[in-house]
């Protein structure tokens, strides 16, 4: 039994498609039919971890609450999700008929591995088929047709990064690269912006891209899902999200939920820990991290050399992710501890702006304030 039979038992109704006359969870179908590639290279059946079994909750809780799904995802590199949202998306959408899925991704080398990530899923999804050596052998001398036990739909055509099926009834699976018009005449009903923080435009992208996904299809999915790009318009974008503006679910991902960042030697009693920076212990006390991450996240930021590049693509708190841009005039990482302080402590939260009365000198050189005061806003 995997993690994920145990931890998304409660959700077995909540998302399902039909295969071959069954009804299956979609995580069912994803853990046991697609495989993926090892950091060795080695095919693998796709064994859903901590931080991707999360993301499927908020998609079930979303989909409970009458909602369609709409998630924007701050993540730390290596969490998964592109991959998740890989999967999920082709499981649904070559098993669903008329099914429409787009991908936008930031540029070309991108959405090439991410229409990779599909062509791997669809060409090893009889690794698991108990006729595999009696369906490969059938493939072989009756020059590539499909066996009839085989897992594989039938596709149309696979032109450039899109694939055509026609089993389910003439679903479409498309990737593009972000540009000007790129997907904006289509209609999709599943929709990933992937690494959209480094999209050019965004805010002209963003509205003309989620227009082509109805807002009234309560089976539609659309996730914005990136690595932070600093203060540009994608952290106005998280910012409203975060304080419900929009009908999108705010998701930040830390860098520690990944079992793999942990140098495990260190764990052991009796190993000596290298001596780091004094943020770093406080980090560890604020997080609860072990010895084996603390020193895994100082190796990190030894290669990287730079202590706002690595808090940015490993960020510990959503704040983290956009310290590092901008020529701000008092520091960053101070206002940012202050504001996780406040969060943690304050019963409820006022929105608005200081006003205040003003005169400058003669000269102009002094600004006199005559008085100040807190004015709340909502847009504050």
């Amino acid at each position: 039994m995997s993690l994920a039979d145990i931890e998304l038992a409660p959700y077995d109704r909540d998302l399902t498609i039909f295969f071959q006359g069954l009804e299956l969870p979609v995580y069912v179908y994803m853990e046991k039919l697609l495989r993926i590639t090892d950091k060795e290279g080695h095919c693998i059946p796709f064994s859903l971890n901590r931080q991707q079994i999360e993301l499927y909750k908020e998609i079930c809780e979303q989909r409970r609450a009458g909602k369609p799904v709409r998630q924007d995802i701050l993540k730390s590199r290596q969490i998964g999700y592109s991959t998740f949202i890989a999967g999920l998306f082709f499981t649904i959408g070559i098993n669903t008929p008329n099914m429409k899925v787009g991908v936008v991704a930031d540029v070309e080398k991108h959405a090439k591995d991410i229409f990779a990530k599909y062509e791997y899923f669809y060409n090893h999804l009889d690794d698991g088929n108990p006729r595999k050596a009696e369906i490969d052998e059938y493939e072989r001398t009756h020059k590539g047709q499909r066996h009839p036990a085989s897992y594989k739909p039938k596709l149309k055509a696979q032109r450039g990064q899109t694939m055509l099926q026609t089993e389910a009834g003439n679903s479409i699976i498309e990737v593009v690269v972000a540009g000007e018009g790129s997907g904006r005449s289509n209609t999709y009903h599943l929709l990933h912006l992937s690494e959209c923080a480094f999209f050019k435009n965004l805010k002209v992208t963003l509205n003309g891209l989620l227009e082509t996904v109805s807002s009234k299809n309560k089976n539609s999915f659309i996730f914005l899902e990136t690595t932070a790009n600093g203060f540009n318009e994608y952290k106005e974008r998280w910012d409203k999200d975060c304080l419900g503006k929009t009908s999108y679910n705010a998701l930040f991902m830390p860098w520690f939920m990944n079992p793999e960042y942990c140098e495990e030697q260190y764990n052991q009693i009796g190993i000596e820990m290298p001596p780091m920076e004094e943020w770093l212990y406080e980090r560890q006390k604020q997080y609860g991290l072990s010895n084996g991450q603390l020193v895994w996240y100082w190796n990190k930021y030894q290669d990287k050399g730079d202590k706002g590049l690595v808090l940015q693509e490993y960020p510990f708190c959503a704040t983290d992710s956009f310290l590092t841009s901008g020529n701000c005039i008092f520091n960053t990482e101070l206002i940012a501890k202050r504001k996780e302080e406040l969060l943690q402590t304050m019963s409820s939260v006022k929105r608005g702006m200081f006003a205040t009365k003003s005169r400058y000198s003669e000269d102009g050189s002094v600004i006199q304030f005559e008085s100040y005061g807190f004015v709340t806003s909502r847009n504050g």
